[in-house]
């Protein structure tokens, strides 16, 4: 019985150390292909494409009439690791560098390897057409999040 237990044990904590596939990732992340708009108060929308094998989003905010743009992010593997851009779009030398650390049944957790804000992009399938955005600081405070619906 305790020799079970132990291999149970033994077990969970191996899949919670595993290291996500790149690839598989990248390859579930090209679901969010096509145009994304937050279901809440806040008038956000997510435009992601794929340019030349790599997942890349624009995301806007329409206020006022007018089209404010706010970032552009790019997925890109590298060796065994799925690396996430965020910066101002056509400014790719200000990037800021996210590493996949987590891909658990449809949740994504980028982290940066420098305490900057935002720390922590987390995008969470809820269903095929609707998806949570989040980020947060490295301690998990002021926190953003849209629920994201296909257009």
């Amino acid at each position: 019985m305790i020799k079970k237990a132990l291999f149970i044990i033994v077990l969970i904590v191996a899949a919670f150390s595993c290291k996500p596939d790149a690839n598989k990732s990248l390859q579930s992340l090209r679901q969010l292909t096509g145009t994304w708009a937050a279901t809440d108060n806040t008038v956000v929308y997510f435009k992601f494409e794929e340019v030349s094998n790599k997942l890349q989003c624009s995301s806007f905010s329409l206020q006022n009439g007018d089209t404010l743009l706010i970032d552009c992010y790019s997925f890109d593997e590298d060796t065994d690791t799925l690396l996430l851009y965020m910066g101002l779009c056509g400014k790719s030398s200000n990037s800021k560098v996210y590493h996949l650390k987590k891909d658990w049944f449809g949740k994504f957790v980028f982290e940066a390897t420098y305490d900057v804000y935002p720390y922590r992009i987390v995008f969470d399938r809820v269903s095929d057409s609707l998806w949570r955005y989040e980020q947060e600081n490295i301690r998990g405070n002021k926190n953003i999040s849209f629920t994201l619906k296909r257009q």
